[in-house]
């Protein structure tokens, strides 16, 4: 059977900053849900609205990882989804391994909670690699503190972060155990 269809749609082209302005600008005012399609997982700097036009503040820096802002949407009860194709691209991996360094140097404990509440949203990502990731690094940093994160990891649908989270439960026990 051939068939054709005729529908008329809005077609808009976006180049340069305009995709920042448009695209990024309606992901970071979700209010329901962010569904991402892409090739692969990339780190985005994102401007911190927080910082003054044309300055840096200290205390602030002018831009954020894409993924502060992306967790801040969980919080709010945002529902997330990512679809990707290929392996994260390596500034992407690169952030969990910053955060493993930051939870590491932190010098209190809000900030420690601060970032294992990245890593916990992590772990119950839709993507397989954003949860293993993230239970790589929680493995990495200090499983007693993970432990329920861990256990629920280890149930995981994908074998992989299930493994990783298994290994981690196993080392822990080792490590309590004295062996």
């Amino acid at each position: 059977m051939d068939f054709a269809i005729d529908h008329r749609l809005d077609l808009t082209l976006l180049s340069g900053r305009a995709h920042y302005d448009r695209v990024v600008a309606s992901v970071l005012e979700a209010e329901r849900s962010v569904w991402i399609a892409t090739a692969n997982l990339k780190e985005l700097l994102v401007e911190d609205a927080r910082a003054a036009p044309g300055r840096r503040r200290a205390s602030s820096p002018g831009f954020r990882s894409v993924l502060e802002y992306l967790d801040e949407l969980t919080g709010r009860g945002v529902e997330l989804r990512i679809l990707h194709a290929g392996l994260p691209s390596r500034s992407f991996r690169e952030t969990f391994d910053r955060l493993m360094k930051e939870y590491n140097k932190a010098g209190s404990d809000e900030e420690r909670k601060s970032i294992a509440e990245q890593l916990l949203t992590g772990s119950q990502a839709e993507s397989s690699l954003v949860r293993y990731y993230a239970v790589r690094a929680m493995s990495k940093l200090d499983p007693a503190a993970f432990v329920e994160a861990l256990q629920t990891a280890a149930g995981d649908e994908d074998a992989t972060v299930r493994a990783v989270a298994k290994k981690a439960l196993r080392n822990q026990a080792g490590a309590t155990s004295g062996h």
